[in-house]
């Protein structure tokens, strides 16, 4: 058997009432070992593809306290010197890219 880190895997803002990513971490921080993954995803799909046309090279839907919240949460994994891996779909906010850059800004990398 081979010997693995625990990963777990939260979501954002899903389609189906889940418990946020802060809630989830404050009570199992302590089982996390070198990994964590953060998939953002957007709360409703066909509504996201009716606002951008499916056209995803901007923010519609911009989710500012979200994000920051993602942020500050990925920024203190790193501080405890996990890896951190966001994945972002394009039903997050508009453009997986963009949001991807929002990040950034305000990680201040």
């Amino acid at each position: 058997m081979l010997d693995r880190d625990l990963l777990w895997i939260l979501c954002s803002e899903c389609q189906i009432n889940l418990v946020p990513i802060s809630e989830v971490l404050d009570k199992f921080d302590v089982l996390l070992q070198n990994m964590l993954l953060i998939r953002l995803m957007g709360p409703d799909r066909q509504k996201l593809e009716k606002l951008t046309g499916k056209n995803w090279d901007r923010v519609t839907a911009p989710k500012d306290e979200s994000l920051k919240s993602v942020a500050r949460i990925v920024g203190k994994q790193i501080e405890q010197k996990r890896q951190v891996v966001v994945n972002v779909n394009n039903h997050y906010e508009g453009c997986a890219v963009l949001t991807i850059d929002r990040m950034i800004d305000i990680l201040h990398y």
